[in-house]
């Protein structure tokens, strides 16, 4: 049986992402990604709202292309 209180953490090399640190002697981070497409900028930032709520520091979200890549502004703002 796994002993869920007594792990050694493997090394990992440290990433930064914004103002997080990732990985190393880090704490570890709770992250999610959004399911909504990223040119609904209303339902993008709601879901983002409710992960962020729900504990997680880092919200993911993905682009199809460039019309959607461009709207990360509106989203992040």
């Amino acid at each position: 049986m796994t002993d869920l209180f007594n792990y050694k953490r493997r090394a990992a090399t440290v990433a930064h992402v914004g103002r997080l640190n990732i990985g190393g002697d880090n704490p570890v981070r709770v992250q999610s990604m959004t399911t909504t497409s990223t040119l609904d900028t209303e339902g993008s930032v709601a879901q983002c709202k409710r992960i962020i709520d729900a504990g997680a520091e880092l919200v993911r979200l993905t682009t199809q292309g460039r019309r959607e890549a461009e709207n990360l502004a509106n989203i992040s703002s």
